[in-house]
């Protein structure tokens, strides 16, 4: 059964992140049970608004590009998941039939990825 993929930024805006991206997005390619590679744009509030960029179909060479760029490829943000919205990203993850999220970012990221872990 296929599903997608979603990948977040979160947190400072490093090339840390888009090296972390760069590699997701071209393990994920190889995965026939991933169907689509998303990058989330602005953080986990762009997952709430449904801002997806589709990202499986750049070549390599266009990926390792994100090796060498400052900043967050995706944009990022420090916004943080209240508890009471976790139901609603449930939801937003079905809807979008997002069955992998990868959040990529420092510990206030890490800690919404262990909540994130548990629905």
């Amino acid at each position: 059964m296929k599903t997608n993929l979603a990948i977040v930024h979160g947190g400072g805006p490093t090339c840390v992140i888009n090296a972390s991206l760069c590699g997701a997005v071209k393990r994920a390619k190889e995965w026939k049970e991933i169907r689509h590679v998303y990058g989330v744009l602005g953080g986990i509030g762009g997952l709430f608004e449904g801002k997806l960029a589709c990202l499986e179909e750049l070549p390599d060479t266009e990926l390792e590009k994100f090796l060498y760029t400052p900043g967050s490829v995706l944009g990022t943000s420090r916004r943080t998941i209240a508890n009471a919205e976790y139901a609603l990203l449930y939801k937003k993850l079905k809807e979008l039939d997002i069955g992998c999220l990868l959040l990529t970012g420092g510990n206030g990221t890490m800690n919404s990825s262990i909540k994130c872990g548990q629905l």
